[in-house]
């Protein structure tokens, strides 16, 4: 029997957009999956969704990461988090809008989360059946800068996992998914572009992981690999690319509440008319979330 996978990328605030979206695709029961499989702010989103309960990104993103509490342009020159990971898991995840930890585990997909360990710089892909689901969404959400440490989680560091792997979709082909959508946060078109800060700036930011440097070296080549496999998937898998229709007004970092709200409408509208496309009847589930 096939295997179907959804595939989301991160990308801070930017994840208004798939809120949208899975809103959209929540409405019209696309969730026939094996597997849901997410980076850093991706792998929330993707956790609300399984649950069924995708209107909590949305509240999320709107009512809580917006404003001055989780990001804090101020504290660009201290040693404070710039955005603050841990208000996000402990407060947001936990009391405000909290995680359904049990509807996660027994949810028919699999949630797959992405994060990059600190010492090896390789990426790891947890599952939210056999870990604490709190634990490593905080590792996969840890921007490496702009969140001031390392996520521990079973006596090891990790930072976000867009650092080696933001769209994980050759894991999902790896796990045997051969029906995969695929929903980004950046519009057609867009390559990323080299790092350019100099090895030695990330050498003495992270002088603990000797991978570092090469982990941000590589950043933008294993980004732009990931876009030619969804373009050219291997004989055998389809793949179908929803992206922003238009170019986002919000980056990773955006606190305008009216610009979030703006895109997680824009997912919706595309997430919409993506339902009604040739293809996206075979992801409908015939079991209610």
């Amino acid at each position: 029997m096939k295997k179907k996978a959804l595939v989301l990328e991160g990308g801070g605030i930017r994840s208004a957009y798939l809120s949208g979206v899975l809103l959209a695709f929540h409405q019209k029961k696309l969730t026939g999956f094996d597997y849901v499989l997410g980076t850093s702010a991706g792998a929330c989103c993707g956790a609300n969704f399984i649950a069924g309960e995708p209107e909590k990104n949305r509240r999320i993103l709107e009512d809580y990461l917006t404003g001055r509490r989780f990001v804090r342009f101020g504290n660009l020159f201290s040693k404070e988090n710039i955005v603050d990971i841990d208000y996000l898991v402990d407060e947001v995840c936990k009391n405000h809008v909290p995680l359904n930890i049990e509807k996660i585990r027994k949810a028919a997909p699999t949630l797959m989360v992405t994060a990059t360990h600190y010492q090896h710089g390789g990426a790891v892909y947890f599952n939210s059946r056999e870990h604490d689901i709190h634990e490593i969404l905080r590792a996969s959400c840890a921007m490496p800068y702009l969140y001031r440490k390392q996520a521990c989680y079973r006596g090891e560091r990790f930072i976000d996992g867009g650092m080696v792997d933001s769209i994980p979709v050759k894991k999902a082909i790896n796990l045997g998914a051969t029906d995969i959508i695929v929903v980004g946060t950046r519009e057609e078109g867009y390559r990323k572009s080299p790092d350019l800060l100099p090895n030695w700036v990330h050498r003495l930011f992270y002088p603990d992981s000797p991978q570092m440097p090469q982990v941000f070296e590589l950043r933008s080549k294993r980004y732009n690999q990931a876009i030619d496999l969804i373009c050219n998937p291997p004989q055998g898998v389809k793949i179908h690319f929803l992206r922003p229709s238009q170019k986002l007004s919000v980056s990773k970092t955006t606190r305008s509440k009216k610009r979030v709200h703006e895109a997680v409408e824009l997912g919706f509208k595309d997430g919409m008319k993506f339902t009604s496309e040739k293809g996206a009847a075979s992801f409908v589930s015939q079991i209610s979330p």
